[in-house]
């Protein structure tokens, strides 16, 4: 109970900001523009569940701060507070940025460098974006180091639904690397409010085989 109350203040606390459209990767978030993201995903075969709030608000039109914390049943497992910048704009249109949270994880102190790259996209006349995210989370009382990374292609399927497919791989502390697939949809409710629906499954060395819902909420 605690830990939804925290995330309920949280997002109260967000929401009093002043914001616009989401976005993906390394396109900065305007001045005074704010993103919400409050997602559960369901663990089918070993009846886990997992909380994500997720906010980015617009300090300027290059510099976005943001939350990322996550509670599961045992607690709260991660609450990380970050800041991104657009780094380059090369040839074609492709972008990056860079990214460093600072936080805890399982308890733990922690530092996260991270890098997006992407760019806008059109596939058959429909618009759409490919981004690439690698995050590393590297623990300051050991330094020792686990690395995620996100490849996300979404496509404008119609006015009103956005399709998106996104492989997962990471390198945790203890164990294998992992590969999973987790494709969703999107769809546009009243302005600024969306609900995404999608599974998420493993690939390789993970049994993974979940449902996730998320509210989007840009203002």
């Amino acid at each position: 109970m605690r830990r939804v109350l925290l995330l309920i203040c949280l997002c109260g606390l967000l929401a009093a900001l002043p914001a616009r459209m989401a976005q993906a990767g390394p396109w900065p978030r305007g001045k005074g523009d704010t993103f919400l993201s409050f997602s559960w995903e369901r663990d089918i075969l070993h009846d886990r569940g997992y909380a994500t709030l997720y906010g980015e608000y617009g300090l300027s039109d290059r510099l976005t701060l943001g939350v990322d914390i996550g509670a599961d049943p045992g607690g709260l497992d991660k609450a990380i507070a970050f800041a991104r910048i657009p780094f380059a704009q090369a040839p074609g249109g492709m972008r990056l940025a860079l990214e460093l949270g600072s936080g805890v994880q399982d308890s733990r102190p922690v530092l996260r460098p991270a890098m997006s790259f992407g760019r806008g996209i059109d596939i058959a006349g429909r618009s759409g974006w490919l981004v690439l995210d690698i995050r590393a989370t590297v623990f300051q009382d050991r330094f020792d180091t686990a690395w995620e990374s996100d490849l996300t292609l979404g496509l404008d399927t119609t006015a009103r639904i956005k399709t998106i497919l996104q492989l997962q791989a990471g390198q945790p502390l203890q164990g294998d690397a992992y590969l999973k697939l987790a494709p969703s949809w999107v769809i546009q409710g009243p302005p600024g409010r969306h609900i995404e629906i999608g599974v998420v499954t493993g690939l390789k060395n993970s049994r993974a085989l979940a449902a996730k819902i998320a509210l989007w909420h840009d203002f």
